[in-house]
């Protein structure tokens, strides 16, 4: 199998939501990340999504859907802040995590009695959903663990003797994974931040709580396992505007060890580098995030040895690229 990416046209997309149904799975792009869909109520198709990826099997999936009736369809119940969520970010990057209904197979939620569900606002995901007629488990097209695809190619590179087809809508428009809320219990919690900053959802439900982690089962993709990460260690300065020096100092002793460093950094900052090797992340937060993963491998075909991330404030999806960043890392925090 060698996969072919196609163009988004009307006839292409009919083409994938077929496959759909008949119990495959395909690349589709999202506005967060690119996902790899398959049939949510099909089991021999979700088992497939995990054996492409090399996903553990207690890693539940997001489950997409192009209608809120989709939405109560796979739920038990849903809370009036749910609704009120809904009303005001999907289509869009936020996840909610709801008590399910009895329909929804096991193997979706890792055993668990929650499902994690979005209504993506990228249309050609929207036309795919709508075309195959079933809501589209989805984690990102990629293997499990390296960074998240946020390009046709970036899928292709990874998965592209595992599937038969990539739908290509070009860059992701947001570039990291959708926030995730769980509405399942009492207090509402933030399981993984992304562009529905916590600020956002509090403005709209109240207080929220936001999860540490865990070391049990995940209720959210990106809980337990590494996630996000290249192949040439990573290092995150956790400070913001305060490690230029120290960043300095770690990648000149990177360097001279031979490990070819090189340094993330929002453009305005590049001059503070001197003549450092740098990957420009643009000149705004939402910019870096958009240009994380595609640097991180970027930096991998590069060849450097050594990734130093200039740090983030902890606020808006600061938050998000701090998440990811720790994640990545593996410890390595400056």
């Amino acid at each position: 199998m060698n996969a072919k990416i196609l163009k988004p046209s009307a006839q292409n997309i009919a083409l994938c939501a077929e496959e759909i149904q008949k119990g495959g799975v395909v690349a589709f792009p999202t506005e967060t990340v690119y996902g790899l869909g398959a049939n949510v109520y099909d089991p021999l198709a979700i088992d497939r999504i995990f054996e492409v990826k090399g996903r553990p099997a207690d890693n539940p999936l997001i489950v997409h859907v192009s209608s809120f009736w989709q939405i109560k369809n796979l739920t038990h119940s849903l809370p009036e802040k749910a609704v009120a969520l809904a009303e005001k970010f999907m289509p869009g990057a936020l996840t909610l995590v709801l008590n399910k209904a009895e329909n929804v197979p096991d193997k979706v939620t890792a055993g668990l009695s929650t499902v994690a569900v979005r209504m993506p606002s990228n249309k050609i995901a929207l036309q795919l959903i709508e075309k195959s007629g079933v809501p589209v488990a989805a984690p990102s097209a990629n293997r499990s663990g390296t960074p998240s695809p946020t390009s046709a190619k970036h899928v292709f590179s990874d998965l592209k003797n595992k599937i038969p087809y990539i739908l290509n809508g070009g860059q992701c428009r947001i570039g990291i994974e959708s926030t995730v809320l769980d509405l399942s219990g009492e207090k509402p919690l933030i399981l993984r931040t992304g562009a529905v900053s916590c600020e956002d959802i509090v403005g709209v439900i109240g207080a929220v709580g936001v999860a540490a982690g865990s070391s049990g089962a995940p209720a959210s993709p990106g809980m337990k396992y590494r996630h996000y990460a290249p192949k040439a260690p990573l290092y995150f300065s956790a400070y913001y505007n305060a490690m230029q020096q120290s960043i300095c100092a770690f990648y000149d002793d990177a360097q001279a060890q031979g490990k070819n460093p090189v340094i993330l950094c929002l453009t305005t900052n590049q001059p503070l580098y001197g003549a450092r090797q740098t990957i420009p992340m643009g000149d705004c937060f939402n910019a870096y995030a958009h240009k994380l993963y595609a640097a991180l491998r970027s930096a991998d075909a590069q060849k450097h040895q050594t990734i130093i991330a200039e740090g983030v404030p902890s606020e808006g999806v600061g938050a998000a690229i701090i998440d990811r960043l720790i994640k990545a890392c593996g410890g390595n925090i400056l």
